[in-house]
């Protein structure tokens, strides 16, 4: 029986795009670890996602990740240490309240990604289950200030579904008699503030039981052990003892709701009320035990290489000049990239070519026109990933990062943005450690364990001129094995990033997929070819086989370089054949 292999999803996600401008912008990391979803106030761990994880759990973990770093952002968390348990409940859904505003007013697309968390978390707290929804478990004072915030953050509207058909009426009109407070904290401008409108908040929560007096939480009577129950139970008719349950229900309409709870149940209810819980279940619930599943990425590095050789590169240009020419002019045309017009002579109409009037006196030739030909302009974008793994040994990496420089210089002569990154792993000894200390029953379902290591050599943006020199110190850069699928979908996302037409990735490496020890040889050989034939549907993917004819089994379009002479020959025909190839499918999908 065969199986349908999983779409690997190569476009980038939202979450990794938000992932990139948290980084950038405020230093929030986002790490996919294993099962874990929690933030530590400078980064947000998530559960790793499988690659078809359905849209609505990445919209979930989206908002989950939008309301985490509103709080990174807007929330001064020295103020909630060494608060009293209720006191901190209070300010939490308070400040989440502001903090959430202050998120969406920095970036108007996250109220849409926290609404939807926030109603799927609801739907989780109301939602029926064997002994009942999690909203019957949690104590009445962790109710009212939930309650608080879903009515702060369906803009104090009470008819909100789950205000008007879960919460108790009572409840509910308690925090409604609060919202002046609920919406002064909602416009505070920092987090100082909101704790002064926690403290009138959790004040106003015990007006009623200080005013009112309470029924004892037990009495004998209540528990069958006054007059009206001295016949046991067993004694009585079925309609008798419906009368005596019926009798021992306290009426609740008839007594003032206490808000008290102990620090033991605050801790339970804040445990059931965790979205990051509920995430984290969910996740738990569709990742597959089978397949390419990575158990963290919390060690996972892209590391900007700056040193280099000038002088050693203008030596090897001096050797591969002539070869940088050649290619150049055969591959100009194939790349799609050349953004000049032209004037084509010889013409018997158009414009007088300057060059050619002497023909006219002489009566030599008609043929003295010349006509404006405009080049062809579909816009060309290309990036080269160059495997970095001690496999790449003998001269391998040497030659690589010799083709590389031959590729960029074509590539910079005719104005085509490139980027050039390195990709490997770290030390394997890492991934060694954590599957010893993992659980079995994590052994069987995660097949990456070590860290993904990324050489950045050249951005799109950098000028050719400050780079080049770095690419011929790649052997100084070798690293351990390769997780070839991960970086394929890099490499592919980093493209589909661009503004640009056509999309060109160049793939330097020894073809055979090589993880670490601890890693799962066979889920990664899968996972690579895989993500090859995905690849393949949105760029163009050009594999570059070192010194090895390996790249055949697993690339669709390749080349084979055992040495710089290569390039110039058949190796520049045949590139110059796949590069053709790919403007005529481009052609006919535009068609």
């Amino acid at each position: 029986m065969t199986t349908k292999p999983k779409k690997i999803r190569v476009f980038e996600t939202a979450i990794e795009k938000l992932g990139r401008i948290l980084s950038q912008k405020w230093g929030i990391n986002i790490v996919f670890k294993a099962n874990e979803c929690r933030t530590d106030g400078k980064t947000i761990c998530l559960p790793v996602l499988p690659d078809d994880a359905s849209q609505e759990l990445l919209d979930v973990t989206h908002g989950y990740v939008d309301h985490e770093a509103a709080h990174v952002i807007f929330s001064d968390f020295k103020v909630g240490k060494g608060l009293e348990a209720k006191l901190f409940a209070c300010l939490n859904v308070l400040e989440d309240v502001r903090a959430e505003r202050e998120m969406s007013e920095l970036w108007a697309g996250t109220a849409h990604n926290l609404r939807r968390t926030t109603e799927w978390t609801l739907r989780k707290l109301s939602a029926e289950q064997d002994d009942g929804c999690v909203w019957s478990h949690i104590s009445d004072f962790s109710k009212a200030v939930t309650a608080a915030y879903v009515f702060g953050f369906a803009g104090f509207d009470k008819t909100h579904w789950f205000l008007s058909t879960v919460v108790e009426p009572d409840i509910l009109d308690k925090v409604v008699s609060c919202e002046a407070i609920i919406r002064e904290a909602a416009a505070a401008a920092n987090t100082g503030q909101v704790l002064d409108c926690a403290k009138r908040f959790l004040h106003a929560l015990g007006e009623k039981e200080e005013k009112e007096e309470k029924q004892p939480a037990e009495s004998n009577e209540y528990w069958g052990e006054g007059k009206a129950d001295s016949v046991p139970d067993w004694m009585l008719s079925p309609d008798e003892m419906a009368e005596r349950i019926k009798a021992r229900i306290p009426d609740v309409k008839s007594q003032p709701r206490s808000y008290e709870a102990t620090e033991a149940e605050l801790q339970q209810d804040a445990a059931l009320l965790a979205v990051s819980e509920m995430l984290r279940s969910a996740v738990a619930s569709t990742t597959t035990q089978d397949g390419y599943s990575i158990y963290t990425t919390e060690g996972d590095v892209v590391v900007p290489i700056k040193d280099g050789d000038r002088v050693q590169y203008r030596k090897f240009m001096l050797n591969a000049r002539s070869t940088v020419a050649v290619m150049r002019r055969k591959l100009s045309r194939s790349m799609l990239s050349s953004s000049n017009s032209r004037w084509e002579g010889g013409k018997t109409r158009g414009k007088i070519n300057p060059r050619s009037v002497y023909q006219v006196c002489l009566g030599t030739s008609k043929h003295v026109f010349r006509q404006k030909v405009e080049a062809e302009h579909l816009d060309t974008v290309i990036q080269i990933m160059i495997d970095h793994s001690g496999s790449m040994n003998s001269g391998k990496l040497k030659l690589a990062a010799e083709t590389t420089v031959v590729l960029g210089e074509i590539a910079h002569q005719l104005n085509i943005p490139f980027s050039v990154l390195g990709f490997s792993t770290d030390d394997g000894s890492i991934a060694d450690k954590r599957f010893a200390t993992a659980t079995p029953a994590a052994k069987e379902q995660y097949t990456r364990w070590g860290n993904h290591w990324i050489g950045q050599y050249k951005e799109f943006d950098e000028l050719w001129g400050n780079t080049n020199h770095r690419l011929l110190d790649m052997q100084n850069h070798q690293h351990h094995n390769t997780y070839d699928g991960e970086s394929l979908r890099l490499g592919a996302q980093r493209l589909l990033r661009r503004k640009e037409k056509r999309k060109i990735l160049f793939w330097l490496n020894d073809g055979q997929p090589c993880p670490n020890n601890a890693d799962n040889i066979a889920a990664h050989t899968a996972y690579v070819r895989a993500c090859a034939v995905e690849v393949e549907r949105h760029v163009e993917l050009v594999a570059v086989g070192i010194m090895t004819d390996a790249v055949r089994d697993f690339y669709s379009h390749h080349v084979i370089v055992n040495s710089l002479k290569d390039l110039p020959g058949a190796c520049l025909n045949q590139l110059d054949t796949l590069l053709r190839k790919g403007k005529v499918s481009r052609h006919k999908k535009a068609a």
